[in-house]
C-alpha cells in the first residue's frame, strides 16, 4: 500500500490520459477523543448508482444517499472523516436494506452516511469481523458466510474494481431521520392501520400514545401479509336445466372411525338441475372409479338421459388411467376445479357437510359420540 508523499509516477490511481482521476489520502485525526475513518476514494467509473465496491482498504461501509437509510442516528454518532485538503467531515450511521438478484432482502447495518459520497464502498474488512470470509482466483472475488455460503461473488472489471450490483429498497415501515411517528407506532401495534391507531391516540384510549394522523401510503409488508381472497358469490345460478347435464362429485374421509362394514370414506354425486344425490361408501378412494360406474349406469337407465359434464375438485381418485380412458370412451367430459378452491365444487361441498352435519347428530343422540 503506498504511503503519503509518494510521488506522482508511483501512484496507481494517477496517471491515466484522458480521464479525471482524484485521490482522497486518508490521515489521522489530531485528537484522540474522536474516531478516525480512514477512506480513499479513486475515479468514478460508473454513474450507476446501485453498484456498491467491494474495498478492502475501507474500514467501515459508506454511502452518500441520504434517503437510503431506514435507520440513521443523530449527529455527533460516529467520528470524523478528514481529506487531503485538510477538511473534516462528521458522519452518520445507519442501517440499508438491499434486495439481491434472488429478491431477498438483506440488512446491511453500520453503513456511514457521507455527504458527497458519489460511489457506495463495501467494507470487506467490516465483512471479516462479521464472520464472513473471501476468496480471491480466476479474477473473481467470492465472500462466503459462517456455513461457506456464497453471499457475493464479483468479477474484475475492467478498471480492476470488484462491483456489485443490487437493489436499495425504501423501506417505509423503518423510520429514517425525517419519518413520522405514525410509521413507529404502526410498528409498535403489530401493523396496526392508521384509521384506529387515529382513533385509540384521539380517544386516549392508550397511555403515551399520541395523536396519528391517518396516512394515504401504504404499508408494502401489509400488502403483502394481509391481502385476502376475492369474495365468491353466495348465489350460483343453476348451469343446466338438463338431467344429468352436469353432475358434481367429491369424495370425504377418512373418518376417525369405520363403519360396520370396514368403510373410512364416501363419495357423493349430485345432479345440477335436480340435485338429486347418491352417496357410495367406500374403503379406499381407489374404489371412487367403480363407485362412478354404477352410479352413472343406474341414473342414466332411470333418467333415460346420459352423464354429459363430471365436475370434481381434480383429487388423485378421479385422475387414474382408467377413469381418463373411460371418460374418452363415455364421450364424457371431465372438468376439474382449480387447486385450494373448494368454493368452485361448493354444491357438493355444502352436500358433504350436511351428510357429516346429520351422521355427527345421530351418533350424538345414542350417546355414541
Amino acid at each position: 500500500m503506498l504511503s503519503t508523499g509518494h510521488f506522482a509516477r508511483e501512484c496507481r490511481n494517477g496517471g491515466v490520459k484522458g480521464k479525471k482521476s482524484q485521490v482522497y489520502l486518508a490521515k489521522e485525526e489530531l485528537s484522540d477523543s474522536e474516531v478516525v475513518i480512514l477512506m480513499a476514494q479513486t475515479e468514478i467509473v460508473s454513474n450507476d448508482e446501485s453498484l456498491w465496491y467491494l474495498d478492502s482498504g475501507c474500514s467501515t461501509h459508506m454511502i452518500g444517499r441520504k434517503d437510503w437509510f431506514v435507520n440513521i442516528q443523530e449527529p455527533p454518532s460516529h467520528g470524523r472523516i478528514r481529506f487531503a485538503d485538510n477538511s473534516s467531515l462528521i458522519v452518520r450511521v445507519g442501517k440499508v436494506v438491499l434486495r439481491d438478484l434472488d429478491g431477498r432482502e438483506i440488512i446491511v447495518e453500520n453503513v456511514l452516511y457521507v455527504p458527497g459520497l458519489k460511489t457506495n464502498l463495501m467494507s470487506l474488512g467490516q465483512l471479516l469481523e462479521k464472520g464472513f470470509s473471501t476468496k480471491m482466483e480466476d479474477s473473481c472475488l467470492s465472500v462466503f458466510d459462517q456455513y461457506k455460503r456464497t453471499v457475493i461473488q464479483a468479477k474484475l472489471s475492467h478498471n480492476r474494481t470488484f462491483q456489485i450490483g443490487t437493489k436499495t429498497l425504501k423501506h417505509q415501515c423503518f423510520s429514517t431521520v425525517e419519518a413520522k411517528a405514525e410509521w413507529l407506532w404502526h410498528q409498535r401495534f403489530c401493523h396496526l392501520n392508521f384509521r384506529d391507531l387515529h382513533q385509540l391516540g384521539s380517544n386516549q384510549m392508550v397511555s403515551g400514545l399520541p395523536k396519528i394522523n391517518v396516512l394515504e401510503e401504504v404499508c408494502r409488508d401489509c400488502v403483502q401479509c394481509k391481502k385476502t381472497r376475492k369474495r365468491f358469490s353466495k348465489w350460483l345460478p343453476i348451469k343446466t336445466t338438463e338431467k344429468l347435464g352436469l353432475v358434481y362429485s367429491d369424495v370425504c374421509g377418512p373418518t376417525q372411525v369405520e363403519t360396520p362394514g370396514g368403510n373410512k370414506y364416501f363419495c357423493t354425486f349430485i345432479d345440477d338441475a335436480t340435485r338429486k344425490t347418491q352417496v357410495y361408501l367406500v374403503k379406499w378412494k381407489s374404489e371412487v372409479f367403480d363407485a362412478f360406474r354404477r352410479f352413472k349406469k343406474i341414473a342414466e337407465k332411470q333418467s333415460g338421459m346420459t352423464v354429459k359434464v363430471l365436475q370434481t375438485y381434480g383429487g388423485g381418485e378421479y385422475a387414474s388411467n382408467e377413469f381418463i380412458d373411460f371418460c374418452e370412451e363415455e364421450g364424457l367430459v371431465h372438468e376439474v376445479t382449480p387447486p385450494y378452491t373448494p368454493q368452485h365444487n361448493g354444491c357438493v361441498e355444502r352436500k358433504n357437510m350436511s351428510l357429516m352435519n346429520m351422521v355427527r347428530c345421530m351418533l350424538r343422540g345414542k350417546k355414541l359420540l
